[in-house]
């Protein structure tokens, strides 16, 4: 009797090692500013039963960090509710930092680490050039750190001025007329922007005197 007192005992205080709750994967996870990734959330396996009704909705422990949104409902493991989008949970990177995703309420505590890198970084090459008057000018603008969905528009003018749009993609081929000409581009995606500019100087072809 006592011995099987004791097995009760040892049994009840293991349980909580497998106890079930809500899990979110990947539970670490790098994302960039504007960037929007999303992760999946169930009702894990409780060891002895099938796990408990659950009805949970995600958020961000530091929203000014990552947005994080969506929710998870269910009869228990293996049993979510029909439900579209039930176990997705949208990660959208706001600013550089760490952030977490919890549940409203905060009972299962962080449930996943969100790292946000910096912001979209754009270069123009080459930095700047001479040309004479009348010349064809190549300019590429790259990305950097490998973003995806960036839109690139090219602007006659100088930064921020965006009324003469002469082309959009990474590639800008045109012909300067200005002395000094200034050409601007700005990459840009759902939640973040950049910009780069650079200064061409046009040389006046000399003529030939005649005599």
């Amino acid at each position: 009797m006592v011995r099987n007192v004791l097995l009760l005992l040892l049994l009840l205080v293991s349980l909580p090692a497998f106890a079930g709750g809500i899990v979110v994967t990947p539970n670490t996870v790098s994302v960039r500013v504007g960037e929007q990734i999303t992760l999946h959330a169930e009702d894990a396996p409780g060891g002895l039963s099938s796990g408990f009704p659950y009805d949970v909705t995600f958020t961000s422990d530091d929203p000014s960090i990552a947005e994080i949104s969506g929710y998870a409902s269910g009869k228990g493991y293996g049993q979510p509710y029909p439900y579209p989008n039930n176990g997705t949970v949208y990660v959208t990177g706001v600013a550089p930092g760490v952030a977490h995703v919890v549940t409203r309420g905060g009972y299962y505590g962080q449930l996943a680490t969100i790292t946000v890198a910096g912001d979209i970084g754009v270069t123009i090459t080459p930095v700047g050039m001479t040309v004479r008057n009348g010349d064809i000018v190549t300019l590429v603008a790259f990305v950097n750190g490998g973003y995806a969905n960036v839109t690139l528009e090219w602007f006659l003018g100088r930064t921020g001025d965006t009324s003469h749009l002469i082309n959009v993609g990474p590639l800008l081929r045109f012909q300067p007329s200005a002395a000094k000409t200034y050409v601007w581009v700005r990459a840009s995606n759902a939640r973040a922007a950049t910009t780069a500019e650079v200064e061409i100087d046009v040389l006046q072809r000399s003529r030939a005197v005649r005599h």
